[in-house]
């Protein structure tokens, strides 16, 4: 299976824009990221990280978002290996008091490195419907030779500085996989990037070989500057494209046409340009589609050497059982799975689009990522990183919430509880750890999970969505007991 890895990012405009509008942005940006110890600036800012300061949210007045400003950030305590001896540490955020607060209880700590652990991005191929307006890599009616294509401003000014700040402040690698909204208009039925469609012609034909010379082209590109990809999705949400007027970018790529543009044009195109061994993930879509196309996909023996797994998004998992995933695994075995995309407050019902201080955004994520994990998914990824306080930009309006909330006019950015819920899991579970079996010897109302990680460490993570506090008496088999409780609306990772 994949390493499990979280880096819930989506390198998009905005937050490269707000980096060039305000200088200290990154500098205050350190304690989530910094893991080099190297500062970023000639001059480092120095700052006070004495905690948490508690900004209270619009949502009911009694749960906060954490404010940070060029002066001032919380951080989340290390691991301490100067005692000897036999410890726990654990790592506690509640709904009302904590945010990752650090204690030690019987067994030992470990060392680790500053920042919550991001290890994983999606790069937007070309624009979404959070960039600032709708854009391709070469928009000439019938460029069929791709002359006229061209990286854009979005990416040589804003995307690939902000990956390439990322990747030198991060310790461990950071996998980049790509994912194209559409394909240019003119190549579309439909005449246009939004709106659904689907590309002109057949598999083999024109349009789908001018298609594949596309995607050769962005890596071929993107390599020119120094950045270089793990893995690419076919297409984000493919369903949406049979939607007429579908609000913004999308292209309708079914199961069949999926798998004959891959062996017919997609493989060829990349393995002519040196990208033979890059990963290729189906889907990129709703759970509620698998098993089943997969085993469209995946019954074709002249497509499976270019898979190597499957990308699934969160966003209607409420109504479609983890059950699917398990089925998908046990029919597939071979292939990876990775959640590619979620986010909070995309619907009406889920009230305003951004809320700060949402505890109950923040144990959706958990709750999704607990139960992922314990149906065979080997990462998750959010869609944005930061957002503004709109839930934006986004030219289609379409605002959600996001772990990170720049206010640009004040200088200041706020960690929503999603933050600290990815970095209960980020932080403490690295690339390489191998999910293991926990068991209740009861009815229980925490949601669990646990890792052996390469250190030969374990990690168990447990959530808490009731208003009542919950003792656990954990056993480990090679020896070793832990008497502690979860408190209530609350979230605790063990390492020992």
């Amino acid at each position: 299976m994949l390493c499990p890895s979280i880096w819930p990012l989506h390198v998009n405009e905005y937050i490269a824009r707000s980096y060039r509008a305000y200088e200290d942005f990154f500098s205050s940006l350190h304690p989530l990221l910094q893991a080099s110890g190297q500062p970023h600036c000639e001059e480092p800012v120095s700052l006070r990280v004495s905690g948490c300061d508690k900004l209270y949210g619009t949502h009911d007045g009694a749960t906060f978002v954490c404010r940070c400003s060029a002066d001032h950030c919380d951080t989340v305590e290390d691991f301490d290996d100067s005692e000897d001896g036999r410890n726990s540490v654990v790592y506690t955020s509640s709904k009302w008091e904590d945010r990752m607060t650090k204690e030690t209880i019987a067994i030992q700590d470990i060392p680790q490195y500053p920042g919550i652990g991001y290890n994983i991005a999606r790069v937007p191929m070309a624009s979404t419907d959070f960039s600032t307006h709708e854009y391709s890599y070469d928009d000439v009616d019938g460029d069929f030779d791709l002359e006229h294509f061209a990286l854009t401003e979005e990416d040589l000014v804003y995307k690939i500085p902000l990956i390439q700040e990322a990747q030198s402040l991060s310790q461990t690698e950071i996998k980049l996989f790509a994912s194209p909204w559409s394909a240019p208009g003119w190549m579309k039925t439909n005449g246009q990037m939004r709106g659904g469609g689907m590309l002109h012609g057949s598999p083999g034909g024109r349009h789908y070989k001018t298609w594949a010379k596309y995607f050769a082209r962005f890596f071929q590109e993107y390599e020119k500057q120094g950045v270089v990809f793990w893995s690419l999705t076919l297409q984000n949400e493919p369903i949406s494209g049979l939607v007429p007027g579908y609000h913004f970018q999308s292209m309708y790529l079914g199961p069949n046409v999926s798998k004959e543009f891959i062996k017919k044009d997609l493989g060829p195109a990349m393995a002519d340009r040196g990208y033979g061994d890059m990963k290729y993930m189906i889907l990129d879509d709703q759970r509620m589609l698998l098993p089943g196309w997969a085993q469209m996909v995946l019954s074709d023996p002249d497509v499976t050497p270019y898979i190597n797994g499957i990308a699934v998004h969160w966003y209607y998992d409420y109504i479609s059982s983890a059950r699917r995933l398990h089925e998908t695994h046990e029919l597939f075995p071979d292939y990876f799975i990775i959640n590619s995309e979620a986010c909070t407050g995309s619907t009406f019902l889920e009230g305003d689009d951004v809320i700060l201080g949402s505890w109950e955004r923040g144990e959706q994520y958990s709750y999704d990522i607990i139960e992922d994990f314990n149906n065979w998914v080997g990462a998750w990824v959010d869609w944005n990183l930061a957002l503004d306080q709109q839930g934006g930009p986004n030219w289609a309006s379409n605002y959600v919430d996001s772990p990170i909330i720049v206010d640009s006019v004040k200088d200041v950015f706020y960690k929503q509880p999603m933050f600290y819920h990815l970095g209960h899991f980020s932080k403490f579970v690295p690339p390489g750890s191998v999910r293991v079996d926990i068991s209740s010897s009861r009815h229980t109302d925490l949601e669990t999970l646990a890792f052996e990680r390469p250190d030969g460490k374990t990690a168990a993570i447990f959530l808490n969505r009731s208003e009542r506090s919950i003792p656990i008496h954990m056993t480990d088999a090679r020896g070793g007991y832990i008497c502690n409780e979860v408190p209530a609306r609350g979230i605790q990772t063990y390492i020992w």
